[in-house]
C-alpha cells in the first residue's frame, strides 16, 4: 500500500460521503446521525441509517487527524491488516504453539482474497470486517473451553462490530461460527455453553440494538431493498465458483475471474488439511480439544467452499434472505481465514516430523502459498491504472456533494428530482431562509396564493413540520421531494427531522450497554491484575 497509489473503486466515493456525513455530525457533537445532508447537491442520503457505521466512522476519524482523504485511505488500508494478524495469532495459539500461530497470520495477511479487498476491489468495510471476524472465532473458541466473563463480552463485543461494519460480512460470519461453535460444543452436556453463547449473542444484539431496530423497520424505504439490487450484475447466480462460466463478453471488464484462482487454492489447502486431520487421529497424537478444533476449522472451511460454489445454488434460490449477500464469493473471506490456519497447521506437520506422508502434505502447501505469492505480485497488487493523488479527488472527494448511488436514496426519490435545486421553490411568494441546518429548516414565504412549497430535500416519513407554530403535513411531490402546504398569509416555516421514539429508546439502549460492557471489562481486569500480583507476592 505504500509503495502504489490508493486504489480507486466505485465504493470510494460512497465510502467519502458516508465518512463526511459523519464528520459534520460529530463537529455537531451528534454521534449517530440521522440524516447525510450534503449528498446528492444537498438532497440528501439515507444511506447512513441502513449502511453500517463502524468502517467509515473509523475514517472520519483517521480524517480529522490527517486533514487529507487520498493519506486517510492509505492509512486504513495498512493500519487494519494488523488486528487482522493478531487476531488470527491470538486464536490459533489457543490450541498451537507461538511459531504456528505467527505462520497462519502470516499465512492469512498475503492470502490472494484478502488483498483483492483492499488493493483491486477496494471493499473496504468488508476488509475492515476481515479484521474483525478472528476475533469472532477466537472469543468463540475461548467461550467454549473456559467461558469466563471477558470471553463472552469479547465475542458479544466482536460480533457487535463485526455487525456494526459490514452486514454480508456479518450473515457469512453467523452462519459460518454457528458452524464451528456447534463443532466445538461438548453435546454431552451443553447447557452451560449455550447459555454463554445466549447471553454473548443478547449483548451483541443489545450493542448495535440503535442500528439494528433501525434498520429492520426501515428496510422497505430505502432502494437497496429492491429487486433490481438483486438481479442482473447483482444476481448471485452469476456469482458462483466457478466464476468463468458464469460472465459474457463483460466478464473480463469486472476482472472478476481473479476469484476464480483464490478459490481454487483454499479449497486445495483445506482439503489437504482434512487429509492430514484424517491421518493424525491415531490415539495420543493430539489432545481431544485440539482434534474438535482442527476439525471444526476444516468443516466451516469447506462448508463457505460449499457455499460460494455452483453446488449450493438450490440453497441460495430457496433462502431468499441469502440472497442480499448478492456475491455468494464473499464466503471466500471466511474460508481464506480458515485455509490460512490450515495451512500453518499441515506445515506444522513438517516440524512436528510427522513422517513421509506428513512433510508431504507440508511442502504441497508451502508451494500453495508461494504461489498464492506469486499471484499477489502478479495480479493483485500491481494496477496500472490506479489514480495518483490528483485524480483521486477528482473521482472521489470532489464529488462528495454531488449524485451518490441511487440504491442509499429512498425509494420513492426520482433523478428528476435533482433538476430543480432551488432550496425552497414558493411559486414566485418572497421567500427568506433563516436556517438550514442537516436536519432543520427555518424560513419564512411572503403573502400569495395557497399551495404546496417545494423543498430542495428528499421527503422520509420521519421529517415533521409546523407554519406559524401548527403542525403541518409533510409530503412529497411525484419525483419524491418534500413538500409543505402553506395557506395564504405570510407563513413562518419550520421543518425538522425527528427520530421516532422506538429508535431514540434503543440508542439509549445501546449506550447504556456499551457503558456497563466497559465497566465490566476493566472491573474484570483489574481484578486479574491484583490476582497476579498477589501470587507474584506469594511465590
Amino acid at each position: 500500500m505504500l509503495g502504489f497509489p490508493v486504489p480507486q473503486g466505485y465504493d470510494i466515493a460512497q465510502h467519502v460521503r458516508f465518512a463526511s456525513s459523519y464528520q459534520d455530525a460529530i463537529v455537531a457533537g451528534v454521534f449517530v446521525p440521522s440524516w447525510a445532508q450534503s449528498e446528492n447537491f444537498g438532497f440528501g442520503s439515507v444511506g447512513i441509517r441502513f449502511y453500517p457505521p463502524f468502517a467509515d466512522y473509523v475514517l472520519a476519524i483517521t480524517q480529522f487527524a490527517t486533514n487529507d482523504w487520498y493519506d486517510t485511505f492509505l492509512i486504513n488500508g495498512v493500519v487494519w491488516m494488523v488486528p487482522s494478524c493478531l487476531g488470527v495469532y491470538a486464536w490459533v495459539r489457543e490450541f498451537k504453539s507461538s511459531s504456528t500461530a505467527f505462520l497462519a497470520a502470516g499465512i492469512y495477511a498475503v492470502m490472494p482474497y484478502h488483498l483483492l479487498q483492499i488493493y483491486r476491489m477496494q471493499l473496504y468495510s468488508e476488509f475492515v470486517a476481515a479484521a474483525i471476524l478472528p476475533f469472532c472465532f477466537l472469543f468463540a473458541t475461548r467461550l467454549v473451553r473456559r467461558g469466563n466473563s471477558l470471553d463472552i463480552v469479547g465475542l458479544g463485543a466482536s460480533c457487535a462490530l463485526l455487525i456494526l461494519t459490514h452486514l454480508p460480512a456479518s450473515l457469512i460470519g453467523g452462519i459460518t461460527l454457528a458452524v464451528y461453535v456447534a463443532l466445538l460444543i461438548e453435546w454431552r452436556d451443553p447447557s452451560r455453553t449455550l447459555g454463554r453463547l445466549a447471553i454473548a449473542t443478547l449483548l451483541a444484539l443489545s450493542l448495535t440494538s440503535f442500528y439494528l431496530v433501525r434498520l429492520l423497520t426501515e428496510l422497505d424505504w430505502v432502494r437497496h431493498s429492491g429487486t433490481e439490487f438483486s438481479s442482473g450484475f447483482f444476481d448471485h447466480r452469476r456469482h458462483l465458483f466457478p466464476i468463468i462460466m458464469s460472465f459474457g463478453d463483460d466478464y473480463w471488464s469486472f476482472s472478476l475471474w481473479r476469484l476464480d484462482i483464490p478459490i481454487i487454492l483454499a479449497l486445495v489447502l483445506l482439503v489437504l488439511f482434512l487429509i492430514a486431520f484424517m491421518k493424525l487421529r491415531r490415539p495420543g497424537y493430539l489432545l481431544e480439544f485440539e482434534r474438535k478444533i482442527i476439525l471444526a476449522i476444516a468443516l466451516t472451511g469447506l462448508l463457505s467452499m460449499f457455499m460460494l460454489s455452483a453446488l449450493s445454488g438450490f440453497v441460495w434460490n430457496a433462502l431468499e434472505p441469502l440472497q442480499k449477500i448478492q456475491f455468494p464469493w464473499r464466503f471466500l473471506a471466511v474460508a481464506s481465514l480458515m485455509a490460512s490456519v490450515a495451512a500453518a497447521l499441515v506445515i506444522s506437520l513438517i516440524a512436528d516430523r510427522a513422517g513421509r506422508f506428513g512433510k508431504v502434505l507440508g511442502f504441497a502447501a508451502i508451494a500453495l502459498i508461494v504461489i498464492s505469492v506469486f499471484f499477489d505480485l502478479k495480479e493483485v497488487v500491481p494496477i496500472t491504472n490506479r489514480p495518483i493523488r490528483e485524480e483521486f479527488y477528482k473521482l472521489s472527494v470532489d464529488t462528495r456533494d454531488s449524485e451518490g448511488c441511487e440504491c442509499w436514496w429512498p425509494k420513492w426519490a426520482e433523478r428528476d428530482a435533482l433538476e430543480n435545486r432551488e432550496l425552497v421553490s414558493a411559486g414566485g411568494r418572497d421567500v427568506v431562509i433563516t436556517k438550514w441546518e442537516p436536519v432543520r429548516r427555518e424560513f419564512e414565504i411572503g403573502e400569495g396564493e395557497p399551495m404546496k412549497i417545494r423543498l430542495a430535500t428528499f421527503f422520509y416519513p420521519y421529517w415533521k413540520g409546523s407554519v406559524n407554530d401548527r403542525a403541518v403535513e409533510i409530503d412529497k411531490d411525484e419525483n419524491g421531494a418534500l413538500v409543505v402546504p402553506i395557506q395564504s398569509e405570510r407563513s413562518r416555516v419550520e421543518v425538522y427531522f425527528e427520530e421516532p421514539t422506538h429508535i431514540k429508546i434503543a440508542l439509549y439502549f445501546s449506550l447504556i450497554s456499551w457503558s456497563v460492557m466497559s465497566i465490566v471489562v476493566i472491573f474484570s481486569l483489574i481484578s486479574r491484575l491484583r490476582k497476579s500480583r498477589f501470587v507474584e507476592i506469594y511465590e
